[in-house]
C-alpha cells in the first residue's frame, strides 16, 4: 500500500497508480445492466457492479446499489454504480484492504481518505493524450454525489457493525468515533450546488431570442445540417413551452404526438426499462404521466419532422422513438439532447441546460395564472398537473425567479410608501 505522502508529494504518482490497476486501459470496474429481473409485474433493469478482470462483483457496492432499488429510478441507480466504480478504482490502487475491513465491521485509513481518495473523487478519468496523462475534472454537483456516495457506502457498513451483537462495547465506541470523524472530513468536503444562478428561468426577452434563434431559418441558428436543425426545433419548444423534462423528452414516441377532436397534444408516459430502447443509459421520465396541449406551430413542426425528416436517415425507421440521431438514426441520448440545447448558450451568451425550460415554464405559468385571477392554491395546482408533481414541495424549487419578482414588487411598493409620507 503507498503511503499518504506519496499521493501528497506528486499528483502524477495518483494517476500513475491508478493506470497500473487499468483493465484494457479502462476503469478496472464496470456496470453490467443487462440483467432484468421481473418485479411488480414487469421487466427491471438492474446494474451489477463487477471487476473488468475477474468478473466477480464487490460485496458492499452491489448491496448499496441493490437496497437503494427501490428509492432511485434506473437512471439515478446507473449514476450511484459509476460513482462506485470511480470509488474502487482508487482503492484497488491504494487501498486494496477497503471492503475487507468495511466488511469485518472496522473503519478504513482515515487519513487516506481524507488525503487522497477525496480528492481523487475530483477526477473525471485518466485519458491518453500525446503520451501523456491528462486530468480532466468533473463538476461539483458531480464531485459532490460521488462524496455523498461513498459516505452511504461506509455508513451502510458502519451500521451493520454497530448492530453487531458479538461487537463489545469498547468496539462500538470507537467505530461510532470514527465514523464521526469520516462524517466531519465529508461534509467539510462538500461544497455549494454549481452554477445555482444559471438554473434559474429564462427572462421573457431571452426566451423570445432563444426560440427565434432556434427556427431553422433564422440567422442566429447554432445547428449545423438539415436534420439537426428541423429536429431541434421541436425539441426546442417541447423543452420551453412544455416545460417537459429531458429525459421525457428523450422517452418520447412517435404516437405521443396526439390529435384529439382536432385538439393537438403531447404525451408524457413513463416506460420504465423498455426492452425495445437500445439506449444503455435509458431515458426516465421521474414524473406523473400526463397528456399536454400543443400549439398549432409545435404540431405543425413535428409532424413536418416525423414525416419528411425523421425517415430520411433509414435505421430510424427500425424503432418508433420520436427524436433519432441525425447521423445513425438511433434513438437520441440524453448527452446528444444536451449538446443541442448547449450550442444556444452561445445565442443568449450565457450556458443553456435542457432543464432551465422546466424552470421557465412553471415561474411563466405561476405568473400568468396570478394574472388571470387564480388563487394561490389554484395556481399551485394547475403548476404540479401540468408538470406532473405530487409534492407542492416541487413547486418552490422551480419557482424562484417568479418569487424573486413578486418580492421586488412588494419591497418597492413598501419603499414608495414609506418615502412618500
Amino acid at each position: 500500500m503507498r503511503t499518504v505522502a506519496s499521493i501528497d508529494a506528486s499528483p502524477s504518482s495518483i494517476y500513475a497508480a491508478c493506470r497500473a490497476v487499468m483493465v484494457n486501459n479502462q476503469s478496472p470496474y464496470m456496470l453490467s445492466d443487462s440483467r432484468r429481473i421481473v418485479s411488480d409485474g414487469r421487466m427491471e433493469r438492474l446494474p451489477i457492479m463487477i471487476h473488468r478482470s475477474t468478473r466477480i462483483p464487490p460485496v458492499l457496492a452491489n448491496i448499496r446499489l441493490l437496497r437503494r432499488r427501490t428509492a432511485l429510478a434506473s437512471e439515478s441507480r446507473m449514476k450511484l454504480g459509476a460513482h462506485f466504480c470511480h470509488i474502487y478504482w482508487w482503492t484497488d490502487a491504494f487501498m486494496p484492504d477497503f471492503e475487507q475491513r468495511l466488511l469485518k465491521g472496522e473503519v478504513p485509513n482515515i487519513q487516506l481518505i481524507r488525503d487522497g481518495l477525496i480528492n481523487w473523487l475530483r477526477h473525471a478519468s485518466i485519458t491518453q493524450s500525446m503520451n501523456r496523462t491528462a486530468q480532466m475534472f468533473v463538476g461539483v454537483n458531480t464531485y459532490n454525489a460521488r462524496v455523498r456516495a461513498l459516505r452511504g457506502l461506509i455508513d451502510e457498513a458502519l451500521d451493520l457493525a454497530i448492530a453487531d451483537a458479538n461487537k463489545s462495547l469498547e468496539q462500538i465506541s470507537k467505530i461510532k468515533m470514527q465514523r464521526e470523524a469520516l462524517d466531519n472530513i465529508f461534509e467539510s468536503n462538500l461544497f455549494a450546488p454549481q452554477d445555482a444562478d444559471e438554473r434559474e428561468a429564462l427572462s421573457k426577452v431571452e426566451l423570445e431570442l432563444l426560440l427565434d434563434a432556434s427556427r431553422p431559418v433564422s440567422r442566429l441558428n447554432p445547428w449545423r445540417g438539415y436534420i439537426p436543425k428541423i429536429r431541434n426545433y421541436p425539441m426546442t419548444l417541447l423543452l420551453f413551452r412544455q416545460g417537459i423534462r429531458r429525459g421525457e423528452l428523450a422517452g418520447m414516441m412517435k404516437d405521443d404526438v396526439l390529435e384529439i377532436e382536432g385538439q393537438h397534444y403531447i404525451r408524457v408516459f413513463r416506460r420504465p426499462d423498455d426492452d425495445r430502447d437500445p439506449r444503455k443509459r435509458q431515458p426516465a421520465a421521474k414524473t406523473q404521466p400526463r397528456v399536454l396541449p400543443i400549439s398549432i406551430e409545435t404540431w405543425t413542426v413535428l409532424q413536418h419532422y416525423i414525416r419528411k425528416v425523421r425517415p430520411m436517415t433509414k435505421a430510424a425507421l427500425e424503432h418508433d422513438y420520436l427524436f433519432v440521431s441525425s447521423r445513425t438514426g438511433a434513438p437520441l441520448s440524453l448527452s446528444g439532447v444536451n449538446i443541442a440545447i448547449a450550442q444556444l448558450g452561445f445565442v443568449l451568451g450565457r450556458r443553456i441546460f435542457p432543464h432551465i425550460g422546466r424552470h421557465t415554464v412553471a415561474s411563466d405559468y405561476l405568473a400568468d395564472a396570478r394574472e388571470d385571477g387564480k388563487t394561490e392554491k389554484e395556481a399551485r395546482g394547475g403548476l404540479m398537473s401540468l408538470c406532473g408533481w405530487k409534492s407542492e414541495g416541487s413547486v418552490e424549487r422551480y419557482t424562484k425567479r417568479e418569487r424573486d419578482r413578486t418580492r421586488d414588487e412588494v419591497l418597492k411598493k413598501h419603499q414608495r410608501k414609506v418615502f412618500d409620507e
